[in-house]
């Protein structure tokens, strides 16, 4: 059960059955009698059974789910439960509606994982006999999506709410402007949609909801008892609105709209009259089609607006919130204002601005990047997120408790927690999902379940369990070595992450399928697709049947209008008919090379500083094969600072069409940013670099960087500047692919 319920107890030999005679029976509302018809919904499509549903007539139905809106005692909180589970009935009982849709998902999870499946399957459908009596620990239990770095259409923001309602969540945060992109219609500055959120990160067609759009991801929420919690941000992260409207720039100059995923360089300008009339307008219409009580204004990362112009731009906009009905919500920067109750603090980074908002009386939202961010890296593998708050596997993510992570705020002032899933790298659902399942359900239990008691040894057998519940719910979520995942999805899949091409463009993908159930496996269908290929042959092969533990092998020939190495992505689907439809995705980076694997240079033959005071700081550390050994420029007595350069002979010359940078392992300092790469035939000669950018603050992996197929014996590394600013560089491993 996650979360943990506050109190459980199983009475043995007392388990519920359901059968073709079992209904759901309603006492209460009509959105009672909702809650009863999505119970139904449930378990309609996996059981075979009617379930109908009826409002209860002074006779108990036997062999009934009843559900009933109650107090009669007063005991209840406004999300509390209670949930009796005997032979003859299921009985479920709250004082509100949000109370008793809690306590369908209990009872959800207490049915087999099969319960999720979209079509009949065997049963037996047994319901364990239970008392249980449960309510929350916190009042916001939140999780936050961000299409305006990725716009994400209506239908994946209505999965996202279905996979949260399972585990209590109650709040969805939408980040709905930041500088790439504005992604909801304000009729009264229309440009702002059409124009503003014409782009995304990495320049794709972008995409804005309308209004009819965002009532309808509202009302699906609200179905699922989650509010929804719009952000604009402002006064920085504004880029797509000052794009939009020129004049709401201080020079009267519209910038460019932006793909890029730098923050901090935009500022709506706080002197003008037109800014506030834009954010008033803005609010009012943004107030009058949001039911819930909170508006989220954003107020991170405003570094190019002066202290003082944000202190008064954020007073006067909690005026506006205020004066159309609603409760602010900021990022913890906000505490450097004149904000008082209610106004909510939002914590990410500085504990001092956590405290310095609990001294003026407001609640704090509890996000600390390095435990409930989303977006950051399980480990250095990981194919999507960033890593700039650290690497958060899924016992991170667990291990924190809300009441106490900041030392000094007072526990009465926490108002709950949150999971933000910055949007940088997040595509689409499937991104999404991979990303936050299963980190999610282990945030849930933190705002849910008491403090005491909570162990990882235990916690992880619990969310082991529910692999087989997303397997069936086709969650794409990421199987952490961490976790005993229980009976493991049948079909494991295995594509190549790199592959040679031909000097036709084409290239060859071989994808490998395990069936690791203990039968057969029938009507099997295996696509891949690769989104930057100009055609995949065959799309689709198919297996008539795959037996019990046998693997098969499968080519698929991809080609690209022109050769080259290059970094892409594969998608590999496995779908199955019988014995059970079922079906397992997978994503993963695809590099095509001139070469399986890198080449290791030989020598290093020049680098402008080296520390040598020590083991760990040479050059030749760069191409010992040694992870943990690093090159590092000077830094005991004083650095000459940025360009840094080192140059490596790779012992022959042949053909090289890509170069490979490790950052150091144990640490980030000396981290490479901007970079440029250079070829040569003999070590002197280097010409305009062949390559060049920025690796970014994407972790501590390595960067693989595709270069024109050139010959050359000798690489020339060039760095330009440090993640962090420092004067440094390092370098764990250097290395080129040739053939």
């Amino acid at each position: 059960m996650i979360p943990e319920p506050t109190s459980m107890s199983i009475e043995p030999g007392r388990s519920f059955q359901v059968t073709a005679r079992t209904s759901v029976v309603v006492d209460g509302s009509e959105e009672a009698l909702a809650i009863g018809e999505y119970l139904a919904e449930l378990l309609r499509p996996a059981t075979g059974y009617a379930v109908p549903t009826s409002r209860f007539n002074e006779t108990p139905a036997a062999h009934a789910i009843m559900l009933r809106i109650t107090d009669d005692d007063g005991s209840f909180g406004p999300e509390a439960y209670r949930l009796d589970v005997t032979p003859g009935m299921v009985l479920l009982q709250a004082a509100t509606a949000q109370g008793l849709f809690h306590g369908v998902q209990t009872l959800r999870q207490l049915l087999p994982a099969q319960v999720e499946a979209d079509s009949v399957q065997s049963g037996p459908w047994r319901i364990p006999g239970v008392h249980v009596v449960d309510q929350p620990r916190y009042a916001w239990r939140a999780a936050m999506l961000d299409p305006a770095r990725h716009f994400l259409t209506v239908a994946e923001v209505k999965r996202y709410i279905e996979l949260l309602a399972l585990y209590k969540m109650n709040t969805l945060h939408l980040h709905l402007a930041d500088d790439q992109g504005w992604r909801i219609q304000i009729d009264s500055w229309p440009r702002l949609a059409t124009y503003g959120g014409s782009t995304e990160v990495g320049g794709g067609p972008g995409g804005y909801y309308t209004k009819d759009d965002y009532r309808e991801i509202v009302a699906y929420a609200a179905k699922h008892q989650i509010t929804v919690v719009p952000e604009i941000d402002m006064p920085g992260h504004t880029n797509a609105a000052l794009a939009s409207y020129a004049e709401l720039n201080c020079n009267g100059v519209a910038p460019k709209l932006y793909t890029g995923t730098g923050v901090g360089f935009s500022s709506l300008c706080i002197d003008k009259p037109i800014t506030y009339q834009f954010i008033d307008d803005v609010i009012r219409e943004l107030a009058a089609m949001t039911p819930g009580s909170y508006l989220h204004i954003g107020g991170d990362e405003a570094h190019v607006t002066p202290h003082d112009d944000y202190v008064r731009f954020i007073d006067r906009v909690e005026d506006i919130v205020n004066r159309h009905g609603k409760t602010m919500i900021g990022w913890e920067e906000i505490s450097a204002a004149d904000t008082a109750p209610p106004t909510v603090a939002q914590y990410w980074s500085t504990p001092a601005e956590a405290k310095a908002a609990a001294d003026k009386g407001m609640e704090v939202i509890m996000s600390p990047a390095q435990k409930a961010y989303l977006d950051m890296k399980y480990d250095p593998s990981t194919p999507l997120g960033l890593s700039w708050a650290g690497y958060t596997d899924v016992r991170d993510g667990y291990e924190w408790d809300p009441g106490s992570f900041v030392t000094g705020l007072d526990e009465s002032k926490i108002r709950g927690v949150e999971a933000p899933l910055w949007g940088e790298t997040i595509e689409d659902i499937d991104d999404v999902e991979f990303m936050t399942f299963p980190r999610i359900p282990g945030v849930a239990e933190r705002g849910w379940s008491t403090a005491a008691g909570r162990s990882w040894d235990e916690y992880r057998l619990r969310l082991g369990a529910h692999g087989p519940r997303w397997d069936l719910m086709s969650v794409n979520y990421y199987r952490s070595p961490q976790v005993p995942w229980g009976e493991p999805a049948p079909v494991a899949v295995a594509t190549d992450d790199q592959v040679l091409y031909e000097p036709d463009g084409s290239a060859r993908v071989t994808v490998t399928v395990t069936n690791r159930s203990t039968g057969s496996l029938s009507d099997l269908a295996v696509a891949l697709a690769v989104p930057d290929s100009s055609e995949v042959q065959p799309a689709v092969r198919h297996l008539e049947v795959l037996p019990a533990g046998q693997t098969q092998q499968l080519t698929f020939d991809i080609s690209f209008a022109q050769a080259g190495a290059r970094a892409a992505e594969s998608a590999t689907t496995v779908t199955w008919q019988a014995p059970v439809p079922g079906d397992v995705r997978l994503r993963s980076p695809l590099r095509l090379s001139c070469a399986e694997d890198a080449t290791s240079p030989v020598a290093v033959t020049y680098a402008d500083s080296q520390e040598t005071v020590g083991e760990n700081g040479a050059a030749t550390n760069t191409i010992d094969g040694d992870p943990n050994t690093i090159w590092h420029t000077q830094w005991r007595d004083s650095s000459p600072g940025y360009p840094h350069e080192i140059q490596v002979d790779l012992g022959a010359a042949s053909s090289v069409c890509a170069f490979r940078y490790l950052p150091r392992q144990n640490g980030v300092n000396g981290t490479v940013d901007r970079y440029e790469v250079y070829l040569s035939a003999d070590g002197h000669t280097w010409g305009q670099p062949i390559a060049s950018g920025r690796f970014g603050t994407t972790g501590q992996g390595e960067k693989w960087v595709p270069l024109p197929e050139t010959g050359a014996r000798y690489v020339r590394f060039v760095a330009l500047s440090e993640i962090n600013g420092r004067p440094w560089a390092a370098a764990a491993e250097i290395s080129a692919d040739m053939r």
